[in-house]
């Protein structure tokens, strides 16, 4: 675990990741862009905790969750070579927010997508009893026809924290980065909602930034102590589908939703 919490790209095996902290405004590491911007129209979104990539049947359930994505939003990813190829394959490059390293493989939140960010950042907040840091990594992309930037928030809450203090500094951590955001925006992830009273720091946070949840129709998320854990929120987007498929090769199931870009009027 350094010192500083570091980003990894995905398509480059380095061994050495970049500080990109959120208080210092800086591009994120770029080579050729895939594409020129997101889809404004049919954005094809997933977001889902893999489960450190261990369990069996990964490989093929993100391949074809992958495929058909514009936007990869993991929480829990290692960073190895399957997972690498795995993205490639699929046309996907991304930045990793490191938590720490796992047998040797950076693990994290990782966001993917058909294009390369405008920039990036990351932060990490430690959990108060086990001590091991949980990751928050914040990207922007250019959305094809639109004036503004979509900023999207890929989020691995606190879990074992008894009182509310270091569970709602870091979600306010991530509300400072997206305060003066003025465009189309998702925040999504792992958010560790398994009680009412971390339901509702979340939906402080969520009312705020002037978010609104995405309901799957077919609503086969997870639970833990009987409730919901991973969340999607948009503001400027309209909710075309979503839905939640069951998967056994992570203790998370999947969320998917296809999103439309609504100009601010």
């Amino acid at each position: 675990m350094p010192p500083e919490q570091l980003a990894f790209a995905v398509s480059r095996n380095e061994a050495a990741g970049a500080p990109l902290p959120c208080v210092v405004r800086v591009p994120a590491p770029r080579e050729a862009p895939v594409g020129d911007a997101l889809p404004a129209t049919a954005l094809r979104v997933v977001s889902w905790n893999i489960h450190k990539n261990g369990d069996q049947g990964w490989q093929a359930d993100l391949s074809r969750l992958a495929v058909g994505s514009d936007l990869l939003l993991l929480q829990e990813a290692s960073l190895t070579a399957e997972l690498r190829t795995v993205l490639t394959s699929a046309g996907l490059d991304g930045l990793l927010a490191s938590s720490f390293a796992l047998n040797g493989h950076q693990t994290g939140v990782l966001s993917a997508a058909r294009v390369h960010p405008t920039r990036g950042c990351v932060q990490r907040r430690f959990e108060p009893l086990i001590g091991l840091p949980k990751s928050a990594l914040i990207t922007r992309y250019r959305l094809d026809g639109a004036a503004e930037e979509l900023a999207v928030a890929n989020v691995h809450s606190i879990n074992f924290a008894v009182m509310l203090d270091e569970y709602r500094a870091q979600l306010d951590a991530v509300a400072s980065e997206l305060a003066d955001h003025v465009g189309p925006l998702i925040v999504a992830g792992d958010f560790n909602t398994w009680n009412p009273v971390r339901l509702w720091a979340l939906d402080q946070v969520v009312r705020r930034l002037g978010l609104v949840p995405v309901a799957p129709a077919a609503d086969l998320r997870s639970r833990f102590l009987g409730h919901q854990v991973d969340h999607v929120y948009v503001r400027g987007l309209d909710v075309v589908d979503a839905h939640a498929p069951e998967v056994r090769s992570s203790d998370h199931n999947p969320v998917v939703a296809t999103l439309r870009y609504v100009p601010a009027r």
